[in-house]
C-alpha cells in the first residue's frame, strides 16, 4: 500500500491536526491518546519535505498569540506549490472576539480549512466543519426512563435567557451553573459525563465560538442534544445526515423575548419531535454518528479518504 506524503512546518505544537500525529519526531507522551490515532497515521502517511507532498497547517496563522511557530512564514514560501490543508480549533469569532486580535476566522482562500467554528450561511467551498477532538468515556450504556434534560456548565456567553427558558419546560432537569472551565477539572468532568449518562437529552448551546463541545460529547455517549441553533456546521451533514434526525434544534431570538411562549413553542417542538422519534433507536444512531464521523480515528478515517479520492 503506497502512503499519501504529508509535510508539516515545526513539529510540536499539532494537537489538532490529526494527520501529523504519526510523525516521528512527535512525542507519542505530548497528545492526546485517542485510540487508533497513531497507529493509522503510522500505517497510512509518510513525512517529508517533498515538493509533491501534502502540506498540514496544526492552526491559525499569521497571529503572533497562536502562531508560535511562524507557521505563516511556511505558508508563504510554499502557497501555490503544495496542496495545502489548515486545522483550527477556534475559541473565539466575531460575536466574542479576543482583545488581543479580534476575530478568530483564520480564512486563506488557497487553504482547505478544517474549522471547528463556522457560519454556514457564510461556508466557503474549501472550508469543512472540524468536529472538537474529545476521549471515548462510552460505557455501552442508554438511557431508559422519563424525559430529562441534562446542563452542567457556565452562563456566558448569552446563555442565560435560553437556559431560563429551558428550565422553566415541564420537563425534569438536571442544571448546574458552574464555573468557565471548571467541568474540566479534576473529578469535576466524571461528575460531569455521569449527569450526563443518567439523562436522555443534553442542552447544547455555543459558548465564545460557534460550535458547541457538549453536542458532541453529547453524542459520543448516545444521548440526544436538545441544540439552540445559530448557523452552525456539522461535518456530519456533508454525508446526508439530517441534522433534525438526531437532535432537537430550537431557535431563539434574543431581541424578541417573551419568556412564556417560548416556553410553550419549545414544549410543543419537543413533544412533537418524541412522539415522531424512537428515542432508543436516536440514541444507538447518534453513538454510531460520532464513531463514524466525529471521533478522532472516525474524522481521520474519512479524512484519509478525501486525500485518496
Amino acid at each position: 500500500m503506497q502512503k499519501i506524503q504529508l509535510y508539516c512546518p515545526g513539529v510540536s505544537n499539532h494537537r489538532e491536526a490529526l494527520p501529523l500525529y504519526g510523525h516521528p519526531f512527535l512525542k507519542k507522551e505530548w497528545f492526546p491518546s485517542f485510540p487508533g490515532v497513531f497507529e493509522f497515521c503510522e500505517k497510512h502517511f509518510d513525512y517529508n519535505l517533498d515538493t509533491d507532498s501534502i502540506m498540514i497547517f496544526p492552526g491559525p496563522l499569521g497571529h503572533k498569540k497562536y502562531d508560535m511557530e511562524r507557521t505563516y512564514e511556511y505558508y508563504e514560501k510554499n502557497r501555490g506549490k503544495r496542496t495545502i490543508y489548515g486545522f483550527t480549533y477556534n475559541a473565539i469569532d466575531r460575536n466574542f472576539p479576543d482583545p488581543d486580535i479580534g476575530e478568530n476566522d483564520f480564512y486563506f482562500e488557497d487553504i482547505i480549512s478544517y474549522q471547528t467554528s463556522m457560519y454556514k450561511s457564510e461556508r466557503k467551498k474549501n472550508q469543512f466543519p472540524f468536529p472538537p477532538l474529545i476521549n471515548d468515556y462510552f460505557e455501552n450504556q442508554y438511557y431508559r426512563g422519563p424525559i430529562s434534560i441534562f446542563w452542567r456548565g457556565n452562563n456566558m456567553f448569552n446563555r442565560v435567557l435560553p437556559l431560563s427558558v429551558i428550565e422553566s419546560t415541564k420537563y425534569k432537569k438536571d442544571f448546574s451553573i458552574t464555573p468557565i472551565g471548571s467541568e474540566f477539572i479534576g473529578d469535576n468532568k466524571k461528575l460531569f459525563l455521569n449527569k450526563m449518562t443518567d439523562n436522555l437529552f443534553s442542552f447544547c448551546i455555543r459558548g465564545g465560538a460557534n460550535f458547541c463541545r457538549r453536542f458532541y460529547e453529547t453524542l459520543m455517549m448516545g444521548r440526544i442534544p436538545i441544540l439552540f441553533q445559530s448557523d452552525r456546521c456539522f461535518i456530519f451533514e456533508d454525508y446526508g445526515i439530517d441534522l433534525n434526525d438526531i437532535c432537537i434544534v430550537l431557535e431563539f431570538d434574543v431581541d424578541i423575548f417573551n419568556k412564556e411562549s417560548l416556553v410553550k413553542k419549545f414544549e410543543e417542538k419537543i413533544d412533537s419531535w418524541i412522539s415522531t422519534h424512537d428515542v432508543d433507536l436516536i440514541q444507538r444512531q447518534n453513538r454510531e454518528i460520532w464513531e463514524k464521523y466525529c471521533s478522532p480515528l472516525g474524522f481521520l478515517k474519512n479524512f484519509y479518504s478525501t486525500l485518496k479520492a
